[in-house]
């Protein structure tokens, strides 16, 4: 039986400490859901003989003297890439070494994990950001652009079609496309039993950059020009380029939701917060400076908005405008019978102007991060 998501069964509002009326997610396993693969929170109760949500030094040392943590052969300093089959799981003893770094396979879209006893020591990291943009297609014996936009911008706006009539100006480009959403963080939903007051743990957050937009369509070639009388005869200027289109969005930080079942009932471990700036999160200075506490920070930057440019926020922004439209046929010389005859030219049309550059993508939001202790109902 493969893997089965957690459900959400209720929520719990105004934690003592915050006055936010924050809203937690807790998580429990359906009873029809596999046991191998779904944490039963009363799992360690039944092995235990205790009923108090949390586990007590006893049951501590008997776990960590009899089960095997997770992930498998870690070591200081190492690392480990969860894969999908991990994604939602119950890991009985969790445990990441100092300076290690748990991150997630591409094809992983979140986490829900229930873990029964959970320790890190000083610089553990889980890198739960956006899935990276696909690389670029490169050609057989081609080399990767350097640099080069991280999503490819939406196909360009056709020209607009046909002539317009005598004299007048050509009808405007199309707008190009607006560039796509960068990805989101990943969301992460924990329930911990009991966490050792030890270490200090980085959860990295950080939002993808949205795409560039797209190229606006160039403009209608303007109407022709016609011997119909002075001032009426010139050709029409060609139609104004499309403007291009916007950049997307950048991606929100990681949604992250722990309780840890060891903190006191309807407390919260800490205020979260979010980077300033977008792309990618530099590390806090309360995870890098060897606190050895049992600290979780969530830290992460959201995404930059898309631009056009190879990466240069300060140049083109957005997709590029269109071309202008031609301008009508070159001029011709008319002639007015009469006494005297007249004779003239009309003039052709000008070429219609560039469509402008569109907008750069707005940065991302920051994703809502919880950590907390059980319900008072629940001691």
């Amino acid at each position: 039986m493969g893997p089965k998501r957690l459900r959400p069964i209720r929520r719990v509002a105004g934690l003592a400490g915050t006055g936010l009326g924050v809203l937690v997610l807790l998580l429990q396993a359906s009873a029809a859901d596999d046991p191998q693969r779904i944490f039963n929170p009363r799992l360690l109760i039944s092995i235990y003989g205790k009923d108090n949500h949390t586990l007590s030094s006893d049951d501590i040392k008997k776990i960590k003297s009899t089960s095997t943590p997770w992930p498998p052969n870690a070591q200081p300093n190492g690392a480990h890439v969860v894969q999908k089959e991990y994604s939602t799981f119950n890991f009985p003893y969790v445990y990441l070494p100092a300076g290690f770094r748990l991150s997630l396979a591409d094809d992983v879209s979140g986490i829900s994990w229930q873990i029964g006893l959970l320790e890190f020591g000083v610089g553990a990291s889980f890198d739960i950001s956006a899935v990276p943009p696909p690389p670029p297609d490169i050609p057989p014996g081609g080399h990767l652009p350097e640099p080069f936009d991280p999503w490819p911008p939406p196909p360009d706006q056709p020209d607009m079609p046909g002539q317009a009539d005598y004299h007048r100006t050509g009808a405007a480009g199309l707008g190009g496309q607006n560039g796509r959403p960068g990805n989101s963080g990943r969301p992460l939903n924990w329930l911990v039993t009991s966490q050792l007051a030890s270490g200090s743990l980085w959860i990295i957050t950080n939002g993808g950059i949205g795409g560039p937009g797209g190229r606006g369509g160039k403009g209608q070639l303007g109407g022709g020009s016609k011997c119909d009388g002075d001032g009426q005869s010139n050709g029409g200027d060609g139609g104004r380029g499309g403007p291009g289109g916007d950049g997307g969005k950048g991606g929100a930080t990681s949604t992250v939701s722990i309780q840890i079942n060891s903190l006191s009932a309807g407390s919260t471990l800490t205020l979260v917060a979010t980077a300033g700036y977008c792309g990618s999160a530099f590390p806090p200075s309360s995870w890098t400076e060897n606190y050895d506490d049992g600290r979780i920070v969530v830290w992460g930057a959201p995404g930059c908005g898309g631009y056009n440019g190879f990466w240069n926020p300060h140049g083109p922004s957005g997709g590029h405008g269109g071309n202008g439209g031609g301008g009508g046929p070159d001029g011709r010389l008319c002639r007015e019978f009469g006494f005297p005859p007249v004779n003239y030219f009309t003039r052709a049309g000008n070429p219609g102007a560039e469509g402008p550059p569109g907008n750069a993508g707005l940065m991302g939001d920051g994703g809502i991060a919880q950590i907390v202790g059980p319900p008072t109902s629940a001691k």
